[in-house]
Protein backbone atom coordinates (compact mmCIF):
# COMPACT_ATOMS: atom_id res chain seq x y z
CA UNK A 1 0.00 0.00 0.00
CA UNK A 2 1.73 3.19 -0.96
CA UNK A 3 1.01 6.84 1.45
CA UNK A 4 1.96 8.87 -1.31
CA UNK A 5 3.88 8.97 -4.54
CA UNK A 6 5.90 12.33 -6.66
CA UNK A 7 6.45 12.46 -10.09
CA UNK A 8 9.80 14.74 -10.85
CA UNK A 9 9.58 16.25 -14.61
CA UNK A 10 12.41 18.05 -16.12
CA UNK A 11 12.25 19.31 -19.89
CA UNK A 12 14.54 18.45 -22.73
CA UNK A 13 16.56 21.47 -22.60
CA UNK A 14 17.39 20.66 -18.85
CA UNK A 15 18.44 17.31 -20.01
CA UNK A 16 20.70 18.89 -22.63
CA UNK A 17 22.08 21.76 -20.41
CA UNK A 18 22.91 19.89 -17.27
CA UNK A 19 23.21 16.18 -19.32
CA UNK A 20 21.08 12.69 -18.34
CA UNK A 21 23.09 11.99 -14.78
CA UNK A 22 21.96 14.79 -13.31
CA UNK A 23 18.70 15.55 -14.86
CA UNK A 24 17.57 12.16 -13.60
CA UNK A 25 19.08 13.17 -9.74
CA UNK A 26 16.85 16.56 -10.22
CA UNK A 27 13.78 14.55 -11.25
CA UNK A 28 13.76 11.92 -8.45
CA UNK A 29 14.46 15.09 -5.96
CA UNK A 30 11.63 16.92 -7.47
CA UNK A 31 9.64 13.45 -6.90
CA UNK A 32 10.89 12.87 -3.08
CA UNK A 33 10.21 16.57 -1.91
CA UNK A 34 6.59 15.92 -3.42
CA UNK A 35 6.48 12.96 -1.51
CA UNK A 36 7.35 14.12 1.73
CA UNK A 37 5.13 17.82 1.23
CA UNK A 38 2.36 14.70 0.98
CA UNK A 39 3.67 12.42 3.71
CA UNK A 40 4.17 15.83 5.90
CA UNK A 41 7.90 14.27 7.01
CA UNK A 42 11.21 13.56 4.95
CA UNK A 43 11.82 10.29 4.40
CA UNK A 44 13.36 7.39 5.98
CA UNK A 45 14.40 5.44 3.41
CA UNK A 46 14.17 5.00 -0.47
CA UNK A 47 14.75 2.61 -2.63
CA UNK A 48 15.07 2.72 -6.51
CA UNK A 49 15.69 0.56 -9.50
CA UNK A 50 19.44 -0.49 -10.07
CA UNK A 51 21.45 2.37 -11.84
CA UNK A 52 19.47 5.13 -10.48
CA UNK A 53 22.08 7.60 -8.88
CA UNK A 54 22.05 7.48 -4.91
CA UNK A 55 20.37 10.69 -3.38
CA UNK A 56 23.03 12.64 -0.69
CA UNK A 57 21.22 13.57 2.26
CA UNK A 58 18.85 9.64 1.71
CA UNK A 59 19.42 6.34 3.33
CA UNK A 60 18.82 4.96 -0.04
CA UNK A 61 19.52 1.77 -2.15
CA UNK A 62 19.66 1.46 -5.52
CA UNK A 63 18.60 -2.54 -6.62
CA UNK A 64 19.62 -4.21 -9.68
CA UNK A 65 16.52 -5.56 -11.58
CA UNK A 66 14.17 -3.79 -8.61
CA UNK A 67 11.31 -3.43 -10.18
CA UNK A 68 11.40 -7.26 -11.04
CA UNK A 69 11.90 -8.12 -7.35
CA UNK A 70 9.69 -4.79 -5.80
CA UNK A 71 6.28 -4.03 -5.89
CA UNK A 72 6.74 -0.57 -5.15
CA UNK A 73 9.30 -0.21 -7.46
CA UNK A 74 7.91 -1.64 -10.48
CA UNK A 75 5.24 0.89 -9.33
CA UNK A 76 6.80 3.57 -9.85
CA UNK A 77 7.85 2.62 -13.01
CA UNK A 78 4.97 1.90 -14.25
CA UNK A 79 4.05 5.77 -13.38
CA UNK A 80 6.86 7.36 -14.81
CA UNK A 81 6.28 5.16 -17.99
CA UNK A 82 2.52 6.09 -18.32
CA UNK A 83 3.39 10.09 -17.25
CA UNK A 84 5.81 9.93 -19.65
CA UNK A 85 3.36 8.40 -22.50
CA UNK A 86 0.89 11.23 -21.58
CA UNK A 87 2.94 13.98 -21.80
CA UNK A 88 3.79 12.58 -25.59
CA UNK A 89 0.28 12.66 -26.52
CA UNK A 90 0.10 16.29 -25.76
CA UNK A 91 3.45 16.44 -27.90
CA UNK A 92 1.63 15.04 -30.62
CA UNK A 93 -1.54 17.41 -30.72
CA UNK A 94 1.71 20.04 -30.98
CA UNK A 95 3.98 18.76 -33.11
CA UNK A 96 1.65 16.03 -35.62
CA UNK A 97 4.61 15.82 -38.27
CA UNK A 98 6.61 13.33 -35.63
CA UNK A 99 4.01 10.92 -35.11
CA UNK A 100 4.85 11.23 -31.07
CA UNK A 101 1.55 9.47 -30.50
CA UNK A 102 2.66 6.04 -32.29
CA UNK A 103 6.19 6.40 -31.35
CA UNK A 104 5.90 7.90 -28.36
CA UNK A 105 9.37 9.93 -28.90
CA UNK A 106 11.53 6.91 -29.39
CA UNK A 107 14.34 6.87 -32.15
CA UNK A 108 11.81 4.82 -34.99
CA UNK A 109 12.79 4.03 -39.08
CA UNK A 110 9.22 6.49 -39.54
CA UNK A 111 10.67 9.11 -36.22
CA UNK A 112 14.23 9.79 -38.15
CA UNK A 113 12.12 10.51 -41.08
CA UNK A 114 10.18 12.91 -40.12
CA UNK A 115 13.18 14.82 -38.87
CA UNK A 116 14.96 14.31 -41.57
CA UNK A 117 12.10 15.53 -43.85
CA UNK A 118 10.83 18.72 -40.91
CA UNK A 119 13.96 19.27 -38.82
CA UNK A 120 13.96 19.20 -35.34
CA UNK A 121 11.26 20.83 -33.44
CA UNK A 122 11.86 22.35 -29.87
CA UNK A 123 11.02 19.02 -27.78
CA UNK A 124 13.99 17.02 -29.23
CA UNK A 125 17.05 16.33 -26.93
CA UNK A 126 19.85 17.55 -29.04
CA UNK A 127 22.46 15.59 -26.60
CA UNK A 128 20.68 12.31 -27.39
CA UNK A 129 21.64 9.95 -30.75
CA UNK A 130 20.54 9.86 -33.25
CA UNK A 131 19.99 13.71 -33.02
CA UNK A 132 23.56 14.30 -31.96
CA UNK A 133 24.78 12.15 -34.87
CA UNK A 134 22.49 13.79 -37.13
CA UNK A 135 23.58 17.45 -35.64
CA UNK A 136 26.83 16.18 -36.31
CA UNK A 137 26.63 15.77 -39.82
CA UNK A 138 24.87 19.25 -40.30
Amino acid sequence: RSEAFGIGIVSEKEIDKVGIKRAVHDAMMIAVSEVEKKLKHSLDYIIADGGIYLLKGYDMESINKGDENHYSIAAASVLAKVTRDRIMLEYAKKYPKYSFDSNVGYGTKQHIKAIKKHGLCDIHRKSFEPIKSLLDGI
